[in-house]
């Protein structure tokens, strides 16, 4: 069982076996507090997560039946009557006005175990919320006191975490750190710390749900630019993509190219000019940049305009690969007209880009979990612009199939005395990696030590009796 309330971080931070996914919300952990709301909102407004809010007229003030939202059927019932002897009950939950004043919050409406049958609402009997398919990750608003408890179990019914409010009125939430439904959410309980005669369990608003990834979108798809090329850098440097930039080819036709495991074979399948269009079997040409010789030695691919190879850059060409590669970027240069195209290995036209500068990086980045989405083909083309079509030059073309290690990071927790010099080492390495510590899981500083791979050393100052560290690292893929 954990609790956290981190701060924003822009990076990937693998620890307590989790990732930080944004807002500083920890994901294989209990989040709470402004942040962790501010993210589930987001989560509603651009991945379509479910927001219930227990308001008129959709669910009316009362004994509240079974509700359907987002395709997942919610039950409510209260489980056991906690004064004034706590006897299990299977009543329903109960719909109210806010702190039962109905002028209250605008006429808000939230819900509370009931000790009746009838529905009648006790701020101290515990309730459940079950959900009819697990969530990734749920968060509720909790409205009472300091001694209310939320808790959240798994389908298997074990606990996964609980949190007792820190202030009267708490978004409390948890998020699953993968695609492990033992770690997703089937059922919130809602309960209360026993102080004297009474148990404080209050009342619940603002239920949030969703399982979509939170980075469905992000790095999948077209990408260009110079964000672009320094992605395609760090693949290269750090996951071994290949780089071609045609510089040991000959000048003149080429038809086949093998780097490593990978063999690319190149054609000319449109011949655009003199019009009208004509489907050809061509070589590809290298030649030097925009056929001539400079700057000295660099060379570059153009559409061939016959059999031999002379080049044309009207016609365009195409770039296939012995195995589909997940990411592929290339260099294009011509000018606003020059289109490229990735095709995937059903002939799917995964995505186009249209330069948007004469000399432009554009590259595909698939799924990583989908091979589908991964590049088998891409293709150099133009649009006409009277009385010629702009295909134009490519080079620097990188591709890759690895995918980086993501096996999460362990936080350390380290006990010290002041000035002590301290050493630790994680695994698996990660990319572009800093250190940062911590006394309170809060608040992060970082750690300005020595770090050589996966060890860091240094020196520091602070709580004589113990410290957390976590590895920030820069995230490659979804």
């Amino acid at each position: 069982m954990k609790t956290g309330n981190m701060g924003r971080i822009l990076t990937f931070v693998w620890m307590f076996s989790t990732v930080v996914i944004g807002n500083g919300l920890s994901a294989g952990e209990i989040a709470f507090g402004p942040d962790a709301r501010a993210q589930f909102e987001e989560w509603r407004d651009t991945l379509g997560d479910t927001h219930v809010t227990f308001d008129e007229p959709a669910i009316p003030v009362g004994p509240l039946a079974p509700v359907s939202a987002g395709g997942v059927t919610l039950t409510f019932t209260t489980t056991e009557q906690r004064y004034p002897s706590k006897v299990a009950v299977a009543y329903p939950v109960v719909v109210l006005p806010y702190s039962f004043v109905t002028s209250t919050q605008n006429g808000t409406h939230t819900l509370m175990g009931t000790r009746s049958s009838g529905g009648l609402p006790d701020g101290q009997s515990r309730y459940d919320i079950a959900l009819s398919s697990p969530q990734a990750r749920v968060g509720v608003m909790r409205l009472w006191n300091t001694n209310s408890l939320t808790r959240f179990y798994n389908p298997a019914g074990e606990l996964l975490g609980e949190h007792q409010n820190t202030e009267a009125k708490e978004f409390v939430a948890w998020v699953a750190s993968g695609p492990d439904q033992s770690e997703w959410v089937a059922r919130i309980e809602v309960d209360g710390v026993l102080e004297g005669n009474v148990y404080s369990v209050g009342e619940t608003d603002d239920l949030f749900f969703g399982s979509k990834k939170p980075d469905d979108s992000e790095m999948i798809g077209i990408v260009h630019g110079q964000d672009a090329v320094d992605k395609f850098n760090l693949y290269r440097d750090f996951l071994g993509d290949t780089l071609v930039d045609f510089e040991a080819q000959s000048v003149g036709a080429v038809r086949q190219i093998v780097s490593g495991s990978d063999t690319l074979t190149l054609k000319t399948f449109s011949k655009r000019y003199p019009p009208p269009t004509v489907t050809v079997d061509y070589p590809v040409t290298v030649c030097p940049l925009y056929g001539v010789n400079t700057p000295s030695g660099t060379h570059e691919l153009m559409g061939s305009g016959s059999t031999s190879g002379s080049p044309d850059g009207q016609n365009a060409y195409e770039i296939e690969f012995s195995r589909v590669q997940h990411r592929v970027g290339i260099m294009r240069r011509w000018n606003t007209h020059s289109l490229t195209r990735f095709i995937a290995d059903d002939g799917t036209i995964l995505g186009e880009h249209q330069n948007t500068t004469n000399h432009e990086f554009v590259g595909w980045v698939g799924d990583p979990g989908d091979e589908a989405t991964w590049v088998k083909k891409v293709v150099m083309d133009g649009l006409y612009d009277s009385p010629v079509y702009h295909v134009g030059f490519a080079d620097d073309l990188h591709f890759g199939r690895e995918l980086p290690d993501r096996e999460p990071m362990v936080i350390i927790k380290r006990s010290l005395s002041p000035e002590k010099e301290l050493n630790f080492s994680w695994i698996p390495a990660q990319i572009h990696p800093h250190v940062e510590y911590s006394f309170d899981l809060i608040n992060w500083e970082m750690a300005e030590g020595t770090l050589q791979q996966s060890t860091w050393t240094g020196p520091i100052n602070g709580d004589p009796h113990h410290i957390y560290f976590r590895v920030v690292v820069e995230k490659l893929f979804p």
